[in-house]
């Protein structure tokens, strides 16, 4: 069994799939990242960096990703 690029792509949806799951006030406050940006003050830190983009992840790729995962979902079942 080879990878494929397809493989890829399946990865990269279940990472955004993962990231667009996590709960901000159960699981991302035990690690100190249930800050919003704009509570943080524009600061430019690794943590502010990716507090922005776990909530950029949460707000516009939740349609897309529930299309793409309909798209994968029928491709699997059909094609096996």
């Amino acid at each position: 069994m080879g990878s494929s690029l397809f493989d890829l792509f399946k990865f990269c949806v279940l990472l955004l799939n993962a990231a667009a799951i996590l709960s901000e006030k159960r699981f991302l406050r035990k690690f100190g990242f249930d800050s919003t940006p704009e509570a943080m003050g524009g600061e430019a830190t690794i943590k502010a960096q990716i507090v922005r983009t776990l909530a950029s992840i949460r707000l516009l790729a939740t349609f897309p990703l529930i299309i793409v995962n309909t798209v994968i979902i029928v491709g699997a079942v059909l094609f096996g």
